[in-house]
């Protein structure tokens, strides 16, 4: 009979492969979806595109679509130019984005930036990247928004969530509510659209999971306090570079639930299957 010890280090083995194995022909497949023809005469609104995800997919983006005019927005007005100025570097033929400064937690600043957009890009917006934020401010930046989206002829919200969509953690009760209510804002809106025969509006959910970025740092304690440190389960997050790269698949491109291969942990399929385990009952 065979050992046991052996048998389980086979299986072991045999799980890492194929996981190694979906990861390469997952990026092999993003890859060529992430082609310029995607995103010609496009124009794409990036919200938070100063730092982490959304610096990330700003990059990728702007590397991938030749015809495409990105609108970055961001608080920090001063990191979108620097943005701007490293993308121009890297390749000056192509149409260099244009920046806004836009706080969500300001609704008048959220109102601002919409007016604004509308007088610059009459036309509408393409895409809306939805990737700052919590529920509240995500849900006042695509009401304020609505007008530009109505008016092209077909066009995606994409709206980017954490792995909390799926699943819970310590500490995180607000947080964690917060990114529940953004999954069922969105599935509802995307009901009511289907319903008023609107199907020009696409809408796209994405959780990508644990992201080497400063959320932890940059959160703040009971007290008010800045936390100050980045948390172990996030500095062992993916890369936002490799995670805006599987982004843009098929899926993503057609304006379907996303959830990236990266966001499907054990927790979270505990969850649905043993609802009781990931809470230690």
């Amino acid at each position: 009979m065979p050992d046991f010890r052996y048998c389980l280090s086979v299986a072991a083995c045999t799980v890492l492969l194929l996981g190694f194995w979906s990861i390469y022909f997952y990026y092999r497949k993003c890859k060529k979806a992430l082609s310029s023809e995607a995103f010609d005469g496009r124009t794409i609104i990036i919200t938070g595109a100063s730092s982490g995800l959304g610096r990330a997919l700003a990059i990728e983006l702007f590397n991938a679509a030749t015809g495409a005019q990105l609108v970055l927005a961001s608080r920090d007005l001063d990191s979108l130019k620097n943005l701007v100025l490293q993308l121009q570097n890297d390749d000056k033929k192509k149409l260099a984005p244009i920046v806004y400064r836009l706080d969500l937690e300001d609704n008048e600043s959220v109102a601002k930036f919409a007016q604004d957009f509308l007088r610059d890009f009459p036309h509408g917006v393409d895409i809306l990247i939805n990737n700052a934020g919590e529920f509240v401010h995500l849900s006042y930046m695509s009401k304020s928004t609505w007008p530009a989206l109505e008016i092209c002829r077909i066009c995606n919200l994409q709206a980017f969530n954490a792995l909390l969509i799926e699943t819970v953690v310590h500490f995180s009760l607000a947080y964690s509510a917060s990114k529940h209510a953004f999954t069922a804002y969105f599935d509802s809106l995307r009901m009511e659209l289907k319903s008023r025969n609107m199907e020009n509006l696409r809408i796209l959910s994405v959780g990508p999971g644990y992201l080497r970025t400063n959320l932890s740092k940059n959160a703040l304690t009971s007290s008010g306090q800045i936390y100050g440190k980045v948390d172990a389960t996030q500095q062992k997050g993916i890369d936002p570079n490799v995670a805006a790269l599987l982004i843009f698949n098929d899926a993503a491109l057609l304006g379907a639930n996303y959830i990236s291969p990266y966001g499907t942990t054990l927790s979270s399929i505990l969850r649905r299957t043993r609802p009781a385990v990931p809470y230690g009952a």
